[in-house]
C-alpha cells in the first residue's frame, strides 16, 4: 500500500513481483523497477534509499537525497504518479530528470531492473560528482 509520506515496495524488484502486478506493462519477465524509496519532497520526489542491487544501485549515479523532478519528461510530485512511469517492462528504459546539492540538475535514461545506462547517458553534471560531493 501506498503511504502518503514515504513507499519502497515495487520500485525495486527483483522480486517478489506478486505486490506490484497492477502496473505490469506486459512482457515475458515480470516488472521491474529502478530500485530506490521515495518520500514526498518540496518540489518533486527524494529519493531515501537505494536497495542494494537494484538498478539504481548498479548504475551508481543515483544517490540518496537525490530528487526526482521528472520522470520520461513528465514533471512527478506524487509517489503513485512515480510508480506508475516508474515500473515497467524489466529492461526496457526511463529517463529520470534528477537534480543534486550542489550540482543541479541532470538527467539519466537508465534500464528498468538492470541499472544499464543507455548509450550517451553519463549522467551530465551529476556524471563527475565522485564520491566527494554527496
Amino acid at each position: 500500500a501506498l503511504g502518503l509520506g514515504r513507499w519502497t515496495g515495487c520500485l525495486h524488484h527483483p522480486p517478489p513481483s506478486s505486490c506490484c502486478k497492477a502496473g505490469a506493462r506486459g512482457g515475458s519477465m515480470p516488472p521491474a523497477g529502478i530500485g530506490v524509496g521515495l518520500a514526498a519532497a518540496e518540489h518533486g520526489l527524494r529519493i531515501t534509499e537505494i536497495v542494494p542491487k537494484g538498478a539504481a544501485a548498479n548504475c551508481g549515479k543515483i544517490w540518496v537525497n537525490d530528487a526526482i523532478l521528472t520522470i520520461d519528461g513528465k514533471h512527478v510530485t506524487s509517489i503513485a504518479d512515480a510508480k506508475a512511469l516508474i515500473v515497467g517492462e524489466h529492461g526496457s528504459f526511463i529517463k529520470l530528470g534528477l537534480q543534486r546539492a550542489h550540482v543541479g540538475e541532470f538527467t539519466l535514461t537508465i534500464a528498468r531492473g538492470t541499472g544499464q545506462l543507455a548509450p550517451g547517458s553519463g549522467g551530465g553534471a551529476g556524471a563527475g560528482a565522485g564520491a566527494g560531493a554527496g
